[in-house]
C-alpha cells in the first residue's frame, strides 16, 4: 500500500515560485532541502506535472549580460580660460591663429587625457570583469560541488528515512506478533491452571480413595479374621453338638433301658437336656453370626472392587492430562 504524500501541492508551489523569482531552477531536492520532507523523485515528478498543467511557469535561464564598454568616450570640449576669452576679445584678429592653434592644443591635451583615463578606467573595468568572472566560475565550480554533496546527502537521507519507515513497520509487526504470542501465553496459563487444579482434586480424590480402601482393608482383615475364628468356633461347636447328639442318643437307650434310676439320674439327664439346649441356642447364635459376618464380607469385598475402580480411572485421567499439558504425574503409594 503506498503511503500518503507527506506535503501538500501549496507548498511545494511556494517553494517552487520562490525558487523562480530568485532566477533558481527547481529542483526535486532543493525543494527538499527546504521543506525537510518528502522524495525528490516525487518533487521532480510533481514539478513536472504543474508546469505541464500550467500550474507553475516554465524555469527559463536568462544569457549573461555582457557589459560593453565604448573604446573612446565623446566629451563636450572644456570652457577656454577667462583670460585667453578676454585676450581673444582684445585681438581676435591677431590672436585669432594662434587662439585656434592653442584651442587645438587644449583640446588635444584634454582630449588625450579623457582618452588616457578612460583607457585606464575602461581596463581597470576589464580587470575587474576578469576577476569577476573568475570568481564567478570559481563559485558555480563550488555551488555545484555543494550541489552535488547536497544532492547526495539528500539521497542518503531518503534512504535512510525509507529504512526508518521499514523498521517502523517491522516494529509494528513484531508489537502485533508480540501481542499475540502474550495473548496465547496467558490462554496457555489458563489452561494450565485449570488443568493443575483438576490434577490437585485428582490427586486429593485418590489420596482420599486410598486411605479409605486401606481402612476397608484393614477392616476386611479384621472381619475375614473375625469370620475365620467364627468358622473355628462353628467346627467345634459341631463336633460338640455331635458328641452331644451321640451323648443324648445314648442316654435316651440307657432311659429306654432303665426308667426306674435313681432321680439323680432324671436330675443329670435334665441337665444334660439343659446343656444340650445352651450348646444348640449357641450354635443357632454362631451360625447366624457366621452368616452376617459372610454377607458383611461381601460387601467390603464389592466395595474395595469399587474402590480400586476409582483409583484406575483417576490414574487414567492424571496421564491423559500428562499427555495433554505435559505435567508429570505423582506417584501414589
Amino acid at each position: 500500500m503506498a503511503r500518503p504524500k507527506s506535503y501538500t501541492e501549496e507548498e511545494l508551489i511556494n517553494v517552487v515560485n520562490d525558487f523562480l523569482n530568485r532566477g533558481i531552477e527547481p529542483k526535486g531536492w532543493r525543494v527538499r532541502e527546504v521543506l525537510l520532507k518528502g522524495k525528490t523523485t516525487s518533487f521532480d515528478n510533481d514539478i513536472k506535472r504543474l508546469t505541464e498543467m500550467g500550474i507553475l511557469p516554465a524555469f527559463v535561464k536568462y544569457p549573461d549580460a555582457i557589459q560593453t564598454l565604448p573604446s573612446t568616450i565623446a566629451a563636450d570640449p572644456a570652457p577656454l580660460p577667462l583670460e585667453i576669452q578676454e585676450a581673444y576679445k582684445l585681438s581676435e584678429a591677431a590672436l585669432a591663429k594662434s587662439m585656434f592653434e592653442l584651442i587645438v592644443r587644449l583640446n588635444e591635451i584634454t582630449n588625450a587625457h579623457h582618452e588616457q583615463l578612460t583607457r585606464t578606467r575602461l581596463q581597470g573595468a576589464l580587470n575587474e570583469k576578469e576577476q569577476a568572472i573568475e570568481a564567478r566560475t570559481i563559485a558555480e565550480t563550488l555551488t555545484i560541488a555543494t550541489e552535488e554533496r547536497v544532492r547526495a546527502q539528500v539521497s542518503i537521507n531518503e534512504s535512510l528515512e525509507q529504512q526508518n519507515y521499514e523498521l517502523v513497520d517491522r516494529h509494528l509487526e513484531l508489537e502485533q506478533a508480540n501481542s499475540d504470542q502474550t495473548q496465547k501465553l496467558k490462554l496457555l496459563e489458563i489452561d494450565f491452571n485449570e488443568l493443575k487444579t483438576k490434577l490437585d482434586d485428582s490427586l486429593r480424590l485418590i489420596n482420599e480413595l486410598t486411605t479409605q480402601n486401606a481402612v476397608l482393608m484393614n477392616e476386611q482383615t479384621v472381619l475375614t479374621t473375625q469370620l475365620e475364628e467364627r468358622r473355628l468356633e462353628l467346627e467345634k461347636l459341631e463336633l460338640k453338638n455331635f458328641d452331644l447328639d451321640n451323648a443324648l442318643d445314648t442316654t435316651k437307650e440307657q432311659l429306654v433301658i432303665s426308667t426306674t434310676r435313681s432321680e439323680s439320674a432324671n436330675k443329670a439327664l435334665e441337665k444334660a437336656e439343659q446343656t444340650i439346649k445352651t450348646l444348640t441356642s449357641d450354635l443357632s447364635e454362631s451360625r447366624t453370626n457366621t452368616e452376617v459376618l459372610k454377607e458383611k464380607s461381601f460387601h467390603l469385598e464389592r466395595e474395595n472392587e469399587r474402590l480400586n475402580g476409582l483409583g484406575v480411572n483417576a490414574h487414567g485421567n492424571i496421564k491423559q492430562d500428562h499427555g495433554d499439558t505435559a505435567v508429570p504425574t505423582p506417584k501414589c503409594s
